[in-house]
């Protein structure tokens, strides 16, 4: 009984120490495997030789020294072997290095017999030796194979399987021998005595016993301090993190605290995860949205879910991200795509959204619709004597004077610039809109406060109606603008209605349309470009191309007047080949390895051979594809956004690349950005312009620089002209930047000494000295034309 009550406790020692050995890593696991290996031989030793000295025959014995300490010997090395099978192998491994275990037992129980000399003969029963060494051998393997399966969490079961198999080895092995006595046979006087063996057992029993205390005091240390390690680690992350026993909520770090609040988090231990969690959808998912309840109520999360073994047991780890900075940068986002940032009125995206909704429920269910197009009246003088704060003050104040005015089906928006717009439905027209144009007016008689100053601003109204004045979002601005444009020539302060007679505009318009042709004929089209720089270095990194007429008759006309032209009559498809063209051929001969940027308008994209017109181009002129940059707007991808993104991915396959111009005024969003991938953002001047002066303008400057850098999306800040401005741009990491402090828009004669040059000319520097001042453009014209 003592023999058994060893074995167990040392077969438990003996597994311990096997499981520590597989979980360990490096040089450490080779001593724990020896340690097994010891623990397991001394077990089987001391079982043998414990059970040994309870034989009491009537006899005398003796044991071998040699062969008493070789049985030892052999039980530590087998049964290291097998261990070591067991715990670097493969799964077939561990049943292989458990019965090379079970073996060990049958070495050391032979040799340990060998060991024994009586006054007598030994004889063996053959079947009940077999019976042992195969009931020994399973056992262990058993053991073995459990002991890898259940980790560091040893049972009870495997402990019992070893103890067992030694156990049987030795006494069915005992019962397999007689002893015929025979006083003639001596002992041999060097055997050790049965009093004197049992000091040893004594003594390897404390052995065994010391190592395993000893053992499990070291691994236990090193279990707490792996534990604490893995707690400051999990504290440390930014992320909250909770382990689950299936459903049930075991531990969880220190972010789930502050996440959680103190009264929620105190609760959580022993809850469900799904308690926390406010998540009906399928709950086997890795990766999931929902809300997370805490003190303050919820809040939306990203959770994160993985499964991992701990302590022999399947555990389920949730990462929960708080998502709330995130859903307010993209609320924020999506805001300045839809909304203009200083009025906050809806901007001209939403505008052509809600007019197009509109037309369209009027041709379904009849009725009619006006369009009204406001100006303001001395806004420029104000914006340029007073500075941008008293405008951005003044637009403001219109925005809120236009809101208050409003009633049911009535909707205003602000188009950019002093331009504001008011859509209106379900009223008898033209009565209606004549009404509130009238109370517009009106209002606006009213001295407005700027800096404590009074300031009489009026408003000049044009109006078109639908479906008499058009039936499309087109006709109907086209109109209301024709409309706003008598109301101007007629003094100001006044509103307009649309009628027929200003087709003679729409005449003079065709005429200047005619001579365009022309020009493009005629080569009287010149191309200007613009130098564009790096910000942290100054270095040239290329130029936008910008085209310029130079009339035979009326000199320079500027592209606010003749780029509309030609995109009403679809001249910009010519213009557009030719302005590339030109580009191309100029440009394909530079020293200088310098990008060259050229817009694109919406109208081109209606060629279904644009990508085969630009990749002729660049093969008939030998332009390298990666020096050639185009600029879309997100206006060209309203109309057929599948389609344009195809026609953009074929453009983007020949080596080009594609860049988004004035970025944040107009109809920008993430899902643009998401569906097609950029190469480059470019910040609108309106928002440089008002850096440092606005706050609004400033923040909104540094989140598409945030967006830019998040996404990789390199960006470009148009409109730079002092040096505050750059130094603040500096300090947002923005990239690139372009405007009239690096060069404005000059003919390729001007910029020889910079296109013929190294690559590291600095911009900034003396390169561009001559180019601050050259254009062939008034100042104001060169601001409306960049």
């Amino acid at each position: 009984m003592l023999a058994a009550a060893i074995c167990a406790l040392g077969s438990f020692i003996t597994l311990f120490l096997f499981v520590q050995a597989r979980e360990m890593h490096g040089q450490g696991r080779g001593g724990w495997l020896f340690l097994a290996g010891f623990a397991a031989g001394a077990v089987m030793w001391t079982t043998h030789f414990v059970a040994l000295l309870a034989f009491q025959p009537d006899i005398s014995i003796g044991f071998d020294p040699a062969l008493t300490g070789g049985a030892f010997f052999v039980g530590v090395l087998l049964a290291t072997i097998g261990m070591a099978i067991a715990a670097y192998g493969p799964g077939p491994a561990g049943l292989v290095g458990g019965g090379v275990v079970g073996l060990s037992a049958v070495g050391l129980h032979f040799t340990a017999m060998a060991s024994l000399h009586v006054s007598g003969k030994i004889t063996w029963n053959t079947t009940l030796l077999a019976m042992g060494v195969i009931l020994c051998a399973t056992a262990a393997t058993l053991a073995i194979g459990r002991a890898r399966n259940e980790g560091r969490n040893v049972q009870v079961i495997a402990p019992i399987l070893l103890a067992s198999g030694i156990c049987v080895m030795h006494f069915v092995g005992m019962a397999a021998i007689s002893i015929t006595p025979n006083t003639t046979i001596p002992i041999p006087p060097k055997s050790i005595d049965p009093t004197i063996l049992g000091y040893f057992v004594a003594a390897m029993v404390l052995l065994l016993m010391g190592t395993g205390v000893a053992t499990t005091m070291i691994a236990r240390g090193a279990r707490m301090e792996a534990q604490t390690q893995l707690r400051n680690i999990a504290d440390a992350s930014v992320e909250g993190l909770i382990l689950t026993d299936g459903s049930t909520i075991l531990d969880f770090n220190a972010s789930i605290d502050l996440l959680a609040g103190p009264g929620r988090a105190s609760e959580m231990r022993g809850t469900l995860i799904w308690e926390v969690l406010d998540y009906a959808g399928d709950r086997s998912v890795d990766r999931f949205e929902t809300q997370f309840m805490t003190d303050d109520g919820p809040i939306p999360v990203e959770v994160i879910a993985r499964n991992t073994e701990a302590e022999g047991a399947v555990r389920r780890i949730f990462a929960i991200r708080d998502l709330r900075e995130r859903r307010a940068a993209e609320q924020r986002i999506l805001y300045l795509a839809h909304f203009d940032t200083l009025t906050g009125l809806p901007n001209r995206a939403s505008f052509q959204d809600r007019l197009e909704n509109d037309i369209a429920g009027i041709k379904e269910r009849g009725g009619d619709l006006a369009l009204m197009i406001i100006d303001l009246d001395r806004f420029k003088e104000i914006n340029d004597v007073h500075g941008h704060a008293a405008g951005d003050e003044l637009l403001k104040g219109t925005a809120e004077r236009i809101v208050a005015l409003l009633s049911h089906n009535e909707f205003a928006a602000r188009l950019g610039g002093d331009e504001f717009v008011i859509v209106q439905t379900g009223r008898a027209q033209p009565a209606s809109a004549a009404r509130l144009a009238d109370k517009l007016l009106e209002e606006f008689t009213k001295p407005v406060m700027l800096a404590g100053q009074p300031f009489h601003i009026g408003l000049t109204i044009g109006v078109s109606l639908s479906p008499r004045d058009g039936t499309d979002t087109r006709s109907l601005l086209a109109n209301a603008d024709l409309a706003l444009y008598r109301a101007k020539e007629h003094g100001r302060s006044r509103a307009c209605f649309f009628t027929p007679d200003m087709d003679e505009s729409v005449r003079q318009r065709r005429i200047l349309a005619q001579q365009l042709t022309q020009a493009i004929e005629r080569d009287e089209l010149e191309v200007h470009y613009q130098a564009q720089a790096s910000i942290q270095s100054g270095e040239l990194i290329g130029f936008e191309a910008l085209a310029r007429w130079n009339h035979p008759t009326h000199g320079y006309v500027s592209p606010s007047e003749f780029i509309p032209i030609a995109e009403e009559t679809d001249l910009i498809l010519h213009l557009g080949e030719w302005m590339l063209r030109k580009v191309c051929t100029e440009a394909a001969n530079w020293t200088h390895p310098c990008t060259v940027a050229v817009n694109l308008s919406p109208i081109q994209f209606k060629a279904p051979n644009l990508p085969e017109t630009i990749h002729q181009i660049l093969i008939e002129t030998g332009m390298p594809p990666h020096r050639l940059e185009l600029e879309i707007t997100e206006s060209a991808l309203i109309d057929d956004l599948q389609r344009t993104l195809d026609m953009l991915r074929r453009i983007k396959a020949l080596g080009v690349s594609i860049a988004m111009d004035d970025f944040g005024t107009g109809y920008s969003s993430l899902s643009t950005l998401q569906a097609f991938p950029f190469d480059k953002l470019k910040i609108d001047k309106s928002f440089v312009d008002k850096i440092g002066a606005r706050q609004q303008a400033t923040v909104i400057v540094t989140a598409v620089l945030g967006l830019g850098r998040s996404l990789d999306i390199p960006v470009l800040a148009e409109g730079v002209e002092n040096e505050a401005q750059r130094d603040f741009l500096d300090s947002e990491a923005c990239a690139q930047a372009q405007g009239f402090l690096y060069g404005r828009p000059a003919p390729l004669s001007e910029i020889m000494h910079l296109v013929y040059s190294s690559p590291q000319e600095k911009v900034s520097g003396t390169a561009l000295a001559d180019l601050t001042g050259t254009s062939a453009l008034p100042v104001e014209e060169q601001r409306k034309a960049s």
